[in-house]
């Protein structure tokens, strides 16, 4: 029984340097993985703030290109008001969405939609007006503006 007394005896004073060597050696090489740990989500998250604010801008667009055709469209009677078709709306709201720092690129492209939702007007917009304007400079949409008699 000597031998397996020398080898409890051995086992104790191996467990009881576990903390020992886990304070002196693991201790610090596993605060470091946390810390490379925590890393992961913070990088993610950094990487897609910039989706987060274009998601927020995109809602932002939408929601000043509906306050535009509301003023477009608010003398036009309620039951004239249709709804654009989708190979004229989508262009000009994706579109839009780029324009919104131009005021005169944002109302030509708010105009075509508006057009587009009249029941009188909207048989004559055509599905190229939204690749026209998306060749146009700001200065271009001014230009146009007074070509055709606006102010």
């Amino acid at each position: 029984m000597d031998g397996v007394d020398k080898l409890v005896q051995g086992v104790g004073k191996a467990i009881d340097k576990v903390p020992e060597v886990y304070d002196d050696g693991l201790k610090p090489a596993t605060k470091e993985s946390g810390k490379v740990l925590a890393l992961i989500p913070q990088t993610i998250n950094a990487a897609l703030a910039p989706l987060r604010q274009w998601i927020a801008q995109k809602e932002y667009n939408v929601a000043e290109t509906e306050k535009l055709l509301a003023q477009k469209l608010e003398k036009v009677e309620y039951e004239k008001i249709v709804s654009p078709e989708s190979y004229v709306a989508v262009p000009a709201i994706q579109a839009i969405a780029y324009s919104m720092n131009s005021e005169e690129l944002r109302n030509l492209y708010a105009n075509l939609l508006a057009k587009s939702m009249y029941i009188d007007t909207k048989e004559l917009v055509h599905p190229s007006f939204v690749e026209i304007i998306r060749q146009m400079s700001p200065i271009d949409a001014l230009v146009f503006k007074i070509i055709m008699g606006g102010q």
